[in-house]
């Protein structure tokens, strides 16, 4: 479980990070043509601005950045709200050697002062996060409440995380969820996301997984990634709704082809065990990968067990070592269990009782219980540098066995004092 992750979004920008790009209202003649490498990856030439000359034909007039204002844009209509934040929009999205956010700013500005909501919100957002000058949370708080108030999704969105987060305004749980509900009830996926988390556990509301499912269900429905591994993660454990595995794995699979490497992750166990879907080892080695490159440390783990054993991919024992050093300097203790074996029989790298024994210590402390029964095999013959020590031996087989371990428990009654 990640937790209510608050992500602030700048309607028709790509520089807060999570923000999805959607161009402003074009102004009157004009329209914007957003390019698909910047919906993607947030950089180059993003956003072009193209107008209708007197004869019918449309033009580029983003090219003359310093010829634009806004009456050049909508003649006549200087203080027209779309037209300010199509520049403005420009100046944040338009060819990198043109980009400028204290230009972008002052267009937000002058756009929010018209009353426009989504310039409210979008101007809120450039004080909040300093964008092209000081940061004013308190001053973005009071925007956000007026595009709230007026309507505005986004602006409900960043009110309900700013009172979470107690940024410019007293930290108040209920107020987040109120905020949260009301854009959550006008389709936000993210609203959504941040109110089931909130019933799934207990804050602000009493626990309710069923409440928690229906609101991932309203996030996963509207294309919010991560409610839909969440609300995956009720249907395998039956969690407010009745376990159905298959729809489990359809729903991580739809997550991680949504962008969200959890569900990659996910789904990759469901193809691996062949959990409510057909076991496919290369396929699950295909989303184990793509999972590891985006820094899951658990994909990076399973992935070396799948090299460790040749299912789905050619066995390599040098690239299983590899990913499990990747996973288990990132904390995965798994990952440690798994690289300590190897040091310890040689698989992948130089055998090293030394290496094993750090690897395996550094899993038993993490709760690993197999790095637990490891550690205690050690001491008891002493390899790796220690002393031959029944007593430390008994001690992490005792601490493994207490946390369930069966073959902790065995070797604690094999060693009976």
């Amino acid at each position: 479980m990640r937790g209510v992750v608050f992500v602030a979004v700048l309607a028709g920008s790509v520089l807060v990070a999570g923000s999805a790009l959607a161009a402003p209202p074009a102004p009157d003649g004009c329209r914007w043509e957003v390019g698909a490498a910047a919906k993607a990856h947030h950089n180059g030439p993003s956003a072009k601005l193209f107008c209708k000359d007197d004869t019918g034909v449309w033009s580029e007039v983003t090219d003359g950045v310093d010829n634009l204002d806004p009456a050049s844009l909508t003649p006549a209509k200087a203080r027209d709200a779309d037209a300010l934040e199509a520049l403005g929009f420009f100046y944040l999205n338009g060819p990198a050697a043109q980009r400028d956010e204290v230009k972008a700013r002052e267009y937000y500005r002058r756009a929010a002062a018209t009353g426009d909501s989504h310039a409210l919100f979008n101007y809120g957002v450039m004080l909040e996060f300093a964008h092209g000058g000081p940061e004013d949370k308190a001053g973005a708080v009071a925007l956000y409440l007026k595009a709230g108030e007026a309507g505005q999704v986004d602006a409900m969105v960043n009110l309900g995380n700013d009172y979470a987060n107690g940024d410019g305004v007293a930290k108040d749980i209920n107020q987040a969820i109120l905020w949260w509900r009301k854009a959550a009830e006008k389709g936000s996926g993210s609203a959504a996301y941040s109110l089931a988390v909130c019933y799934e556990q207990g804050q602000g509301v009493a626990k309710d997984p069923v409440q928690a499912a229906k609101w991932y269900r309203v996030g996963a429905d509207a294309g919010h990634a991560w409610s839909m591994t969440s609300l995956a993660s009720m249907y395998e454990d039956g969690r407010g709704v009745a376990k159905d595995e298959a729809e489990a794995a359809k729903l991580y699979r739809q997550a991680g082809d949504g962008g969200d490497p959890q569900g990659d992750y996910n789904y990759a166990r469901m193809l691996e065990n062949g959990r409510g879907v057909e076991r496919d080892y290369k396929a699950a080695a295909e989303r184990y990968r793509s999972a590891a490159n985006a820094g899951n440390e658990s994909a990076m783990n399973n992935l070396g067990v799948l090299y460790a054993a040749g299912n789905g991919v050619d066995q390599d024992w040098v690239a299983a070592a590899r990913l499990y050093r990747s996973a288990a300097k990132r904390g995965q203790p798994n990952a440690m269990l798994n690289l300590g074996w190897c040091y310890a029989d040689g698989d992948g790298v130089d055998q090293d009782d030394v290496q094993a024994l750090a690897w395996f210590r550094q899993g038993a402390e993490l709760g690993q219980t197999e790095a637990m029964v490891a550690l205690g095999d050690f001491a008891e013959t002493g390899r790796g540098g220690m002393a031959a020590d029944p007593v430390e031996a008994r001690k992490w087989w005792k601490k493994a066995a207490d946390a369930g371990d069966e073959d902790g428990a065995a070797r604690l009654k094999a060693h009976a004092v």
